[in-house]
């Protein structure tokens, strides 16, 4: 899937720098936009929705999968992206 396609799907998208977006999470009553998109370097499409909705149900509202976020479909990380991960929390 193309960034441009994802974008096309969500609401109140606002572009904060080139290959980085900020939009309303459709996997809650978002009226403040916690969800970031980005476009790694290698063409991942990167979802994270601050408010802690996973990506499976931010994929699902979106009628995608999350395999759908990757360049194709037998594409395999060669190299770290450079958005930033959180460390999962324990």
């Amino acid at each position: 899937m193309r960034v441009e396609e994802l974008l096309a799907r969500l609401k109140g998208v606002k572009e904060r720098k080139p290959g980085q977006w900020t939009a309303r999470c459709p996997a809650h009553n978002d009226t403040n936009p916690s969800l970031s998109i980005a476009l790694a370097d290698d063409g991942e499409i990167l979802l994270k929705c601050f408010a802690g909705c996973s990506l499976e149900e931010i994929c699902s509202k979106l009628g995608i999968e999350p395999k759908d976020s990757f360049p194709n479909p037998n594409w395999s990380r060669k190299r770290p992206s450079t958005f930033p991960r959180l460390p999962l929390r324990r």
